[in-house]
């Protein structure tokens, strides 16, 4: 376990990402059903790749493609952040500075599975996860552990809502940002 020095986020902070996930609810596409979300290899997982890939294939699930995901610590918020409370954006918050002091500006990959694979994943998740190194960090600005895993997979009801949501956020954070003066 890990023991991490971290302020409170700040009522700004909190404010700021409540406000880029409502532009990002705003831009998720529910027409056309999205790429399946499949496996999302965190920072903390990548450099065990090879141990995550061996794991597969010892279980028979194939992956079909690999793409690099950006700016994980906000991707990663897009695609688990379902809720907007107040208590969700103080964690949300955490974490994505979490994820930037210890992985700063790493890059994850999502594995795209068939269906019939990620189903069969979902089962073994647990035990998988229990094979790999998972980051286990004590803040005081959580009430426990926070723990950022090797590798993301959506539950079986979160599977399309996350891959459109993952999109949606992937577009937004490739746009360029504009600076108005008032």
């Amino acid at each position: 376990m890990t023991a991490l020095s971290m302020l409170p986020p700040s009522a700004l902070e909190e404010l700021q990402l409540a406000q880029w996930l409502e532009t990002l609810d705003a831009t998720v596409d529910h027409g056309a059903p999205p790429l399946p979300c499949g496996l999302i290899v965190t920072p903390v997982g990548m450099p065990q790749r090879p141990q995550l890939e061996a794991l597969l294939d010892e279980v028979g699930i194939r992956v079909l493609a690999r793409r690099v995901l950006t700016g994980w610590a906000r991707l990663s918020t897009a695609i688990q952040v379902r809720r907007r409370h107040a208590v969700a954006m103080h964690r949300a918050v955490i974490f994505e500075r979490l994820w930037e002091a210890l992985h700063p500006g790493a890059v994850a990959e999502q594995w795209l599975l068939s269906l019939a694979d990620h189903a069969r994943l979902v089962e073994l998740k647990r035990g998988l996860r229990a094979r790999l190194h998972n980051l286990h960090v004590e803040l005081a600005t959580l009430p426990k552990a926070a723990c950022l895993h090797a590798f993301h997979l959506a539950d079986p009801e979160d599977v399309v809502p996350e891959a459109r949501r993952l999109e949606a956020a992937t577009h937004l954070l490739s746009r360029p940002v504009v600076i108005t003066s008032r």
